[in-house]
């Protein structure tokens, strides 16, 4: 806290809220002796959090120049990019031994069967897989990966998280089935609440990554959003899509991602050391997608070909430096007569 420019008394009264800490357990009416806690945090504490944070904000120091990394909690995510494959281990091992060092330096320990490596690639012929060890134990390479609540695969098409998406939401259906009883069920407002808690919320959640995918992919979430849509108005399997939409105040899952990217994109915009700056100020990019027009385009396009839909392009986001910054992305959707 102190490298953190803390003085005065806060860093005191945290020592002493850390200093000297006594636990015991207690089953029934006996108690074990105590035992002193010289590490960790208070369980429970609304402190705990921000002080771990404080302290593992340095672990990303530890990382090479031409290494990436990005840290959440104790979720931490280290990458590399290139072309040989030999070059990229060396890196990413030394990477790897860094954060051991550190780890051993501060009380911590990096589990290796928790740990894993996926190869991002899309070349079809035989490639090497990288081989790293967290001292005597190799990192499994895997075919994909769960990074905070995304299933990111090899391919980075993204199937294997709609598929899992869908079989989660799938459950989550039954309990308005339940609630939407005709004798004793609640009315569509109260399922509509329920539906957006429960289930689009995870749907929103992610799309700005997992929308990257196909159309066919994404088209197996409109399912679930039409089914529930049905289950809340209480109509009929055989009632046109339209319709629903009309009758919840819900607009179609494509038009959903589109708005939550545009809003994100303008959020990354007021931030000034925002890794996407760079590629939202890039431009040129827009005859060689409509060449190439089966190519999917990436988050930075699609949020600038929203913005193009909506008339927003001479607008300026300004940077944030501290202030609060609210950013409101209305859209206008235009209804063909067709």
């Amino acid at each position: 806290m102190y490298d953190f420019g803390l003085r005065g008394n806060l860093p005191i009264f945290i020592f002493n809220l850390l200093a000297v800490r006594y636990f015991n357990v207690r089953i029934g009416h006996s108690s074990s002796h105590k035992f002193m806690q010289d590490q960790g945090v208070p369980q429970g504490s609304v402190l705990s959090v921000t002080l771990f944070n404080i302290h593992m904000s340095n672990i990303l120091h530890q990382l090479p120049p031409s290494v990436r990394g990005m840290l959440y909690v104790d979720d931490l995510q280290v990458s590399c990019q290139g072309s040989d494959m030999r070059l990229i281990e060396r890196q990413l091992q030394t990477t790897v031994n860094r954060l051991v060092k550190w780890c051993d330096q501060n009380g911590h320990t990096i589990s290796p069967s928790k740990s894993s490596c996926v190869h991002f690639c899309r070349k079809r012929n035989l490639h090497p897989d990288p081989s790293i060890h967290i001292g005597n134990i190799q990192i499994p390479v895997v075919s994909e990966v769960r990074f905070l609540g995304v299933i990111f695969d090899s391919k980075l098409n993204f199937l294997p998280h709609v598929l899992y998406l869908r079989k989660k939401c799938e459950r989550s259906l039954n309990i308005l089935k339940v609630l939407s009883n005709t004798l004793w069920g609640a009315d569509r407002v109260s399922l509509l609440r329920v539906y957006q808690a429960l289930i689009l919320s995870r749907l929103d959640y992610g799309c700005v990554v997992y929308g990257s995918a196909r159309a066919s992919v994404l088209k197996r979430l409109d399912t679930v959003h039409h089914s529930a849509l049905k289950i809340c108005s209480s109509a009929f399997r055989t009632s046109p899509v339209t319709s629903l939409y009309v009758v919840c105040h819900q607009s179609p899952l494509e038009l959903r991602r589109r708005q939550l990217s545009a809003n994100y994109f303008i959020r990354a915009m007021s931030v000034p050391s925002h890794p996407l700056k760079p590629f939202a100020l890039a431009i040129g990019l827009n005859r060689l997608y409509e060449a190439r027009s089966f190519n999917i385009k990436p988050f930075s396009e699609r949020a600038k070909a929203v913005r193009n839909d909506a008339h927003l392009n001479n607008i300026n986001v300004g940077d944030n430096k501290g202030s609060k910054t609210f950013v409101f992305f209305t859209f206008i959707l235009k209804l063909n007569k067709n």
